[in-house]
């Protein structure tokens, strides 16, 4: 029997979007999905609740007392009836393939498997801005995922199974909570694998919520970052390192420090003169140095 996929819609005032994202979601090739929209308490005059019960009873629609993204994919989660789970924003589209082509590759790999893809950025009007291509990830996976960013959960596929395991998405977050989430599952033992393919269409607009807090993103990125430098070892983080563990923290606090992400800089630091050996000390000195000054 053809498995069930979920695809959770977390939605807060999103008239604006919400109705393009449904559609995208139905039209899906793969047909044996359940769509759940999750209203976020929505303040918007019922405009969000309006258009997501124009779809019942094609979708399944829920309504909880605003918390958050992270407490809106936690309550689908426990909602959803499918052995898959895949999240689509309420600004966001999927492809028609999206679901058909991560469920084709998941089959492919052992049980402790999540997927991601590429995607394509648009704007408010849905018109094309750029598409974000990624290479194989290299065996220091996490090193390379601190440092460009580049999983977007809408393109994530992942069994049911894995979120229970892993444990709920983290309610105090309300901006890193899907990396907060993918580090997790690493820790899970949980292996994530591209799928060299454009599957969603993520947009990019004024009034997303990482826009507004930027402080509070900075903030949690920087608890993030201390807790994955904490709990993974340096082996986990670089891989295969022999002699320059000490100079690949140094250039962490670096990339840190330049985001403002500065108790991450300074964990990196300190991390790096823990493991600080002789080779090549003039250069490490150097970076030492820099993440001390004020400006880069």
């Amino acid at each position: 029997m053809k498995p069930i996929v979920s695809i959770i819609i977390p939605v807060y005032n999103g008239s604006n979007y919400l109705k393009e994202a449904i559609e995208s979601a139905l039209a899906q090739t793969y047909k044996n999905i359940e769509i759940l929209v999750i209203d976020d308490g929505s303040t918007d005059g019922s405009k969000t609740a309006k258009i997501a019960q124009s779809y019942l009873p094609k979708i399944r629609y829920f309504r909880k007392t605003n918390g958050g993204v992270a407490s809106a994919l936690n309550l689908g989660i426990q909602k959803m009836q499918g052995e898959y789970f895949s999240w689509l924003s309420h600004d966001d589209v999927y492809l028609p393939n999206k679901i058909s082509e991560q469920l084709k590759q998941i089959k492919k790999y052992p049980p402790k498997t999540v997927l991601y893809s590429n995607f394509e950025l648009i704007n408010e009007k849905g018109k094309h801005l750029k598409n974000f291509k990624f290479k194989p990830p290299p065996a220091h996976f996490i090193y390379y995922l601190i440092d460009e960013r580049f999983i977007h959960g809408c393109t994530v596929f992942v069994s049911k199974k894995a979120l229970q395991k892993a444990g709920p998405f983290n309610e105090k977050l309300r901006n890193v909570q899907d990396y907060e989430m993918w580090f997790r599952l690493m820790k899970s033992d949980y292996v994530f694998r591209h799928v060299p393919r454009i599957l969603v269409k993520a947009r990019i607009h004024s009034s997303q919520g990482v826009n507004l807090q930027r402080k509070r993103q900075l903030a949690e990125e920087d608890q993030l970052y201390c807790w994955l430098l904490k709990n993974f070892p340096l082996e986990n983080i670089f891989d295969h390192v022999e002699n320059d563990h000490d100079f690949k923290y140094l250039n962490l606090a670096l990339k840190f420090k330049k985001n403002s992400l500065f108790k991450a800089a300074s964990l990196s630091r300190w991390l790096a003169l823990r493991y600080l050996n002789k080779y090549n000390l003039r250069r490490k000195f150097k970076l030492l140095i820099k993440t001390f000054k004020k400006d880069l």
